[in-house]
C-alpha cells in the first residue's frame, strides 16, 4: 500500500490553497507550522474576514477553526447548522455540491460558543478534502445569509440587504 507521507499531504493542502490565492479567492495566504507535523493556514476570504485552516495528520483532518462566533450550543441555529452540515453527504445533492462520505465526513465542533467545521478524510485525497471543505464553508455562509441574516449582520458586521 502506497501511503501519502505527512509532508506530501501538507504539500498538497498547501498547493490547493495557493491555487485559490493565485485566482484571487483568498488574500494574504500564509502558512505557519503546526504541532506534530501539522500546519495552520491563515487568509482573508468571505467578507474579507480572517480565516484559519488547520491540517492535522494525526486525525487525518482539515478544519476551519473558530469560524462562527456567538453560536449558542443547542440553539435553533446551532441545530439547523449541524443538520445542514450532515446533509452535505446526502446522495440527493448534485455531485458537485456533495461530499462523498467514502472520501470525507464534515462535522462541526463548538467550544465556548465558537463553531469550527472539520473534514475528516476517509482516505488520502487531500486535494479533494481541501476543495470540499472550502466549498462546504462557502455554502454554509450562503445558508446563514439566507436563513440567519441577523446573525450574519451582528457577527460579521454585514448589511441586511
Amino acid at each position: 500500500m502506497n501511503r501519502t507521507s505527512s509532508n506530501d499531504a501538507l504539500g498538497i493542502v498547501d498547493a490547493t490553497l495557493r491555487e485559490y490565492a493565485d485566482r484571487g479567492v483568498f488574500r494574504n495566504l500564509q502558512r505557519s507550522g503546526g504541532t506534530r507535523g501539522g500546519a495552520e493556514f491563515h487568509f482573508a476570504w468571505l467578507y474579507d474576514q480572517p480565516f484559519s485552516m488547520t491540517y492535522n495528520p494525526q486525525r487525518n483532518s482539515l478544519a476551519l477553526i473558530d469560524l462562527l462566533p456567538n453560536v449558542e450550543r443547542d440553539s435553533m441555529m446551532h441545530k439547523e447548522l449541524k443538520e445542514f452540515l450532515k446533509r452535505r453527504g446526502d446522495a440527493a445533492l448534485p455531485e458537485h455540491r456533495r461530499v462523498d462520505p467514502a472520501r470525507g465526513v464534515v462535522t462541526s465542533r463548538t467550544r465556548s460558543g465558537v463553531v469550527s467545521i472539520e473534514m475528516a478524510l476517509q482516505g488520502e485525497d487531500y486535494e479533494y478534502a481541501t476543495r470540499k471543505l472550502i466549498q462546504v464553508v462557502h455554502e454554509t455562509f450562503l445558508f446563514l445569509n439566507e436563513y440567519w441574516a441577523e446573525y450574519m449582520w451582528k457577527s460579521f458586521q454585514l448589511t441586511m440587504e
